[in-house]
């Protein structure tokens, strides 16, 4: 194996963050927690396009991701529209009235007229009125949140990322601990992928 190789796989099996939801969030939920709790458009992009496309069971994962949103939609954040697009997609996906309500809202208040498209169509991926449990924006301290993760470490990754490497074949090898994880190491443990990773040997999937 290249050094390159061995040099990003051994960032696959280091420490990660948590969130104030930890006990909630699990494997590749974390794994997305992390990347909706990052201050870069491009983590969080990264993650609506996987939740898009893999879905998740965890409500707090689609919850946390509606949170996002909401930043976005009230101006408590500035995003740029590809990365807020593909928020509103992701929850227009989940077909959940619950979210219909933010989605109302984010039309609302929207001027880019190609994202203000995408709310528009997520929105009407969702039959009917707001439920009567309807998400409610500005809930969540994610400073908080972000606080935790940079305090927990890596309690929750490392066991989920030691069993998707148990399959690897000797000579494979995977050397030390370096630092926080890539954005591409976190994008592996949502596809749950790292043995693709080692035969491609450092060709990240384009996303």
């Amino acid at each position: 194996m290249r050094l390159g190789c061995s040099v990003f796989l051994s960032c696959l099996v280091m420490a990660s963050p948590s969130t104030a939801l930890s006990q909630e969030f699990t494997g590749r939920d974390h794994a997305y927690a992390v990347l909706l709790l990052s201050q870069s458009d491009t983590d969080v992009r990264t993650a609506a396009r996987v939740l898009y496309k893999a879905g998740s069971r965890n409500q707090n994962t689609f919850d946390l991701l509606a949170e996002v949103t909401w930043t976005a939609c009230s101006g408590n954040r500035a995003m740029d529209a590809d990365t807020l697009s593909w928020l509103g997609k992701t929850l227009g996906n989940t077909a959940q009235s619950r979210y219909a309500g933010l989605l109302d809202y984010c039309l609302s208040t929207i001027k880019d007229e190609k994202t203000k498209k995408y709310m528009k169509q997520a929105r009407d991926r969702i039959a009917g009125p707001p439920a009567s449990n309807t998400f409610e924006g500005g809930k969540m301290d994610l400073g908080e949140m972000r606080a935790r993760v940079a305090k927990q470490g890596d309690a929750v990754l490392r066991p989920s990322l030691a069993d998707k490497f148990a399959d690897l074949r000797e000579g494979q090898e995977i050397r030390g601990y370096f630092g926080r994880p890539t954005r591409g190491a976190l994008y592996l443990l949502m596809i749950g992928s790292p043995v693709a990773m080692v035969r491609s040997c450092g060709k990240l999937p384009r996303i």
